[in-house]
C-alpha cells in the first residue's frame, strides 16, 4: 500500500533534482542528458555499495536488485541533483572570485559539505534513513583497550 508519506518522500526525491536543474539554471550552468545520466548511475553505484550502512523508510519505487536493500528508483535522481547544484554554485563562485585550481577543489568541496550534511540532517531527521548499528562493527573509543608498547604512548 501507498501511504502519503511514501509519495511525500519520492515526491521529496524529485524535488531535489528539479531544484538542481533550477539552481543551476539560475547560476548559468547547463546539463546534458549524457551528464545527469552519469550522475545517476553514479548515484546508483553509491546507493547499492552503501545499501548495508542505512534503510529507508516510506518509500515504494523500488529498484529490483537482489544486491542491496531496498533501494528507490528516484534516489539517484535526488544525488544527480545535489551534484547539479553543489557544481553550479561552485563555478559562480570560480566565475565571480580569482580562485587557483586548488582553491576550486577547496571550493567545491566546501559547497559538497554544506549542500551534503544539510539533506543528510533532513532526510535523518524527518525519517527517510535510519542508520544500521551493528553491535560487531562499532567502536567505542571510551572502552577500548589501551595499546602498550614502545610505538604506543599511554595517556
Amino acid at each position: 500500500m501507498i501511504t502519503p508519506q511514501a509519495l511525500m518522500t519520492e515526491a521529496g526525491v524529485l524535488a531535489i533534482l528539479i531544484c538542481g536543474f533550477l539552481a543551476s539554471r539560475a547560476l548559468g550552468r547547463r546539463w546534458h542528458f549524457t551528464e545527469v545520466m552519469i550522475m545517476y548511475t553514479l548515484g546508483l553505484l553509491f546507493e547499492i555499495l552503501t545499501s548495508h550502512m542505512w534503510r529507508y523508510h516510506n518509500i515504494f519505487l523500488l529498484l529490483p536488485l537482489l544486491c542491496a536493500e531496498d533501494i528507490s528508483i528516484l534516489f539517484p535522481l535526488a544525488w544527480a541533483g545535489l551534484v547539479m547544484t553543489a557544481t553550479a554554485m561552485a563555478e559562480y563562485i570560480w566565475r565571480r572570485h580569482t580562485v587557483t585550481r586548488m582553491g576550486r577543489h577547496a571550493i567545491m568541496m566546501l559547497v559538497w559539505f554544506l549542500i551534503g550534511n544539510i539533506f543528510e540532517t533532513l532526510f535523518y531527521n524527518v525519517g527517510v534513513i535510519e542508520y544500521v548499528r551493528d553491535e560487531h562493527t562499532a567502536i567505542n573509543f571510551r572502552t577500548a583497550p589501551r595499546r602498550t608498547g614502545p610505538n604506543h604512548a599511554v595517556a
